[in-house]
């Protein structure tokens, strides 16, 4: 797994937060990352963010599954 520093977070309420951009900066300002990485990170959150509006991120749908599959156990 790699770690490309930014975070996205899905609030229930669709919104969704980006979070970390400043480790990103902070990253590539330090030469921890070069622009080819910077770019790419970037490059994902706009990619997993256009997922999610149009609902084809599949992680949340499984996410979701998982949710109901545990909420049925623990009642």
């Amino acid at each position: 797994m790699d770690d490309l520093f930014l975070d996205l977070v899905l609030l229930p309420s669709g919104e969704i937060i980006e979070k970390d951009a400043e480790e990103l900066e902070d990253a590539l300002s330090k030469r921890i990352i070069d622009k080819n990485l910077y770019d790419l990170a970037w490059n994902e959150v706009k990619t997993i963010k256009s997922l999610i509006s149009t609902a084809n991120f599949d992680l949340i749908k499984l996410s979701n599954t998982h949710k109901e599959m545990l909420s049925k156990i623990l009642k």
